[in-house]
């Protein structure tokens, strides 16, 4: 668990204006993979291994979906696993100073599961894996808008 108040915001056009769709639980590590290309050439007696482009692993964790957003809950989980891109923002909380602002990273990605489980008591969570635009990834920076 990473702790409580850890939310997840969505945005279908710009970084500007986000929709929170829950609290993120349990969060998987984040991997960076380097891939391995094979350089090998003829006159080359073994294999030689290159080092390849960097790749993002995909972001799984447990979602505890939003209640009471006055929204169809089912047409926001729906449209999540549509296959677009998406920007997206994870807020942690400041829990030092709750008069200064959340900690925030934002990155483009894409929904590529989203399994709803039963609910139990008013609880609906939902295992989830995201694929990581690497190169859109950054921490939130509310001045630059």
């Amino acid at each position: 668990m990473i702790g409580n108040g850890v939310h997840i915001e969505v945005s279908t056009s710009s970084p500007t204006s986000y929709t929170e769709i829950g609290q993120i639980l349990e969060l998987d590590e984040i991997s960076l993979i380097r891939a391995v290309v094979d350089g090998t050439y003829h006159g080359h007696t073994y294999k030689r291994p290159e080092p390849g482009m960097l790749e993002w692993q995909p972001l799984s964790f447990t979602l505890l979906h939003k209640s009471g957003s006055g929204q169809n809950s089912d047409s926001v989980y729906d449209e999540l696993v549509t296959g677009n891109w998406y920007w997206i923002r994870v807020r942690f909380p400041d829990t030092e100073n709750s008069a200064t602002q959340d900690e925030a990273y934002e990155f483009q990605g894409f929904f590529s599961k989203l399994g709803v489980t039963v609910p139990r008591e008013d609880e609906i969570t939902s295992a989830v894996e995201l694929q990581i635009d690497g190169n859109t990834l950054a921490k939130y920076d509310p001045a630059s808008y």
